[in-house]
């Protein structure tokens, strides 16, 4: 009798601490940073944490394959494959961990819609801490990642200055990857925003959504701020538009009165940081506005620079190796021309920031076609499980509203940047909408 006591005990506090893990994971991973690492990378070890702690716990519990994540299993395959024609096992094996397994373990464990709004506030606070450590970062230069926490000694990858301000990376290894973070982080505030009765908790996701916006504006990324205005315009239309209608008003006389505040306080200076600012935007669609405003603060607005050139580029250096690329292994280092007025020099070209390219090159055609099909199967389950109204506790804005419309922002980032640390918050979005979904948590009013 003692001995079924102790075992039933010891499977409770098994239980207990595999909730904790996974609170622990959803905190830290999507700050993983790649400048840590203790033998391991810190992604790595939290992966690793959480499928011990799962088997360790586990009480002959079913796994269940929640079919829409067929895709996700499809690509593994895939990419199981690409892996081993290029002989890297190790990448298998954080594979197999980071996709399937892992979001398995997520729908077995989250099946109540307190743990899963209690999740999310994690994801939330932790991102509070992170943006914090962004403001004090703009402010005084210091950033604890590449300082503190940089165990292998990389270079933080600063980028021009941009407006007088310098483009924050955080705990990623570029401004455009911070920025595309705290777009997730942005939409998750608001989510909580709307579901949310208690004043206290909803004046602290407002001063973080504050602090997210700030961290965002400080890493001067064009396309991806514009992205993160357009989703928010999406979420809040979903809301209800007369509420929505008031708080772009309220916008609009906020950005009004700073315009005229500083027009007021410097009358006779030729850096206007706020119209400056709304140019910088425009030269998103206007090369000559890009080219004055690059003339006129000394500084690159434009940020376009040989992206358009490397599809020629790509295509050209993976002749031979189209369907199973050339491997993480081979870097991409292309020579070119560059011809100024009489002069010519040689350039060297030795960075992908196209995800779709990056992907090509690396793993060939197979692997970036089977990655689309993934990333649309996700958007097409988000948006074909959209709720009805009946469930009354999301107030119109389900969680599959939120997250196909992140993720199809997202994608269209990818013809910007390449996907780097960015992609832990994109596990964590993509494990909890299955989740969402298998366990029918909308549905737990």
């Amino acid at each position: 009798m003692n001995d079924l006591i102790q075992t039933n005990l010891s499977n409770r506090v098994f239980r207990l601490n595999k909730r904790v893990v996974i609170l622990v994971f959803v905190a830290l991973l999507p700050v993983a940073t790649d400048c840590f690492s203790i033998g391991l990378s810190w992604s790595s070890v939290l992966y690793l944490a959480l499928f011990i702690f799962h088997i360790l716990g586990s009480n002959n519990s079913k796994v269940r394959l929640y079919r829409p994540c067929m895709m996700c299993f499809i690509y593994t395959i895939i990419m199981f494959t690409v892996y081993l024609v290029h002989g890297e096992f190790s990448s298998i094996i954080w594979l197999i961990l980071s996709l399937p397994v892992t979001t398995m373990i997520f729908i077995d464990n989250i099946k109540t819609k307190n743990f899963f709004l209690q999740i999310i506030d994690v994801i939330i606070y932790s991102g509070a801490v992170v943006c914090i450590l962004g403001i004090i970062e703009e402010l005084t230069g210091f950033n604890i990642f590449y300082t503190i926490f940089n165990t292998i000694g990389a270079t933080a990858n600063y980028n021009a200055m941009r407006l007088g301000l310098t483009r924050i990376i955080g705990f990623t290894s570029h401004a455009i990857t911070y920025c595309i973070y705290l777009m997730f982080l942005l939409s998750l505030i608001v989510y909580r925003l709307s579901n949310n009765k208690n004043k206290i908790k909803k004046n602290v996701y407002i001063f973080i959504y504050v602090l997210a916006w700030i961290n965002a504006l400080c890493t001067v990324s064009r396309s991806t701020i514009l992205m993160i205005i357009i989703t928010q315009i999406i979420l809040q239309f979903k809301k209800g538009i007369a509420k929505t209608m008031k708080k772009i008003a309220l916008m609009i006389l906020i950005i009004s009165v700073i315009m005229l505040f500083t027009s007021f306080l410097f009358p006779n200076t030729e850096f206007d940081l706020v119209s400056n600012f709304i140019k910088m935007f425009l030269g998103l669609f206007d090369s000559r506005i890009a080219s004055l405003m690059s003339s006129q603060i000394s500084e690159n607005t434009n940020g376009i620079g040989e992206r358009l050139q490397l599809y020629e580029w790509v295509r050209e250096s993976i002749e031979g190796s189209m369907l199973f690329g050339k491997g993480t292994g081979e870097s991409f280092d292309y020579h070119y021309n560059l011809t100024n007025g009489i002069y010519t020099t040689m350039h060297i070209k030795n960075s992908i920031e196209v995800q779709y390219l990056y992907t090509l090159f690396h793993y060939g055609v197979i692997a970036m076609v089977s990655q689309i099909m993934m990333y649309f199967s996700l958007i097409r389950l988000a948006f074909k499980r959209i709720r009805p109204k009946t469930y009354a506790w999301e107030k119109g804005l389900d969680f599959n509203f939120v997250v196909g419309i992140t993720f199809v922002m997202y994608l269209i980032q990818f013809f910007a940047i390449n996907q780097a640390t960015d992609r832990y918050i994109f596990n964590i979005y993509m494990y909890l909408l299955f989740t969402y979904n298998a366990n029918k948590i909308y549905s737990q009013g």
